[in-house]
């Protein structure tokens, strides 16, 4: 009876601990497009158009980074998260043009409990 009361509690401990390690994937694949964006508005003295794409990044938990002109955001899409988990991880872009120095804001779709405290928007 004791294992099972233990295992009751630990088991959904665990699956949310995992979802969080696979979360923390996406926020870093989109973190290497966050270096991108600010290097180009380092040179440029603006953020990325349209025409931008950053650099190809995929794995078993990242479907696609992708920069979204229209939003000065880099959205990066999860794919087969434990527990039926899904989304995005966004992060918003705001250019000081004074110091060229970009300012990101970390949210997204994917369910608060699993992102880290700094990216809650």
């Amino acid at each position: 009876a004791i294992i099972a009361i233990l295992a009751a509690i630990a088991l959904p401990a665990y699956q949310n601990y995992v979802i969080r390690t696979q979360v923390s994937e996406v926020i870093l694949a989109a973190s290497g497009a966050r270096t991108e964006v600010a290097e180009f508005a380092a040179s440029n003295g603006e953020l990325p158009g349209s025409e931008y794409e950053p650099s190809a990044t995929s794995s078993d938990f990242v479907e696609s980074v992708t920069w979204s002109d229209g939003d000065d955001q880099i959205v990066a899409t999860a794919r087969s998260l434990n527990g039926g988990v899904g989304g995005n991880i966004t992060l918003e872009a705001s250019l000081d043009p004074s110091t060229l120095q970009v300012t990101w804001v970390c949210d997204g779709s994917i369910d608060a409990q699993y992102r880290p405290g700094s990216c809650q928007g």
